[in-house]
């Protein structure tokens, strides 16, 4: 019985990435709370800055984290789909 697993390998973040992800949480947060007090729309605020870091302009972050974050964003809405229908 003799099993062939496969573990992935782990592979350290620079510090770098570890800075662009937190400041992109950060600032996530911050433009969610300034667009939610002035317009009462906060996801116009994540919007902005998503734009800002991803692809359109800065390209700060790679694109397997875009990815990850459009399919966490799909997940989400799929859950408030589902919350409305209860």
């Amino acid at each position: 019985m003799s099993r062939n697993l496969q573990a992935a390998e782990y592979a350290e973040p620079s510090t770098v990435d570890v800075l662009i992800l937190t400041s992109f949480i950060f600032i996530l947060n911050i433009s969610r709370g300034i667009f939610e007090t002035l317009i009462h729309a906060g996801l116009i605020g994540e919007i902005a800055v998503g734009i800002i870091y991803g692809t359109p302009l800065a390209k700060l972050l790679h694109s397997s984290w875009e990815t990850t974050f459009r399919d966490l964003g799909y997940i989400g809405l799929i859950i408030i789909v589902l919350e409305g229908q209860n």
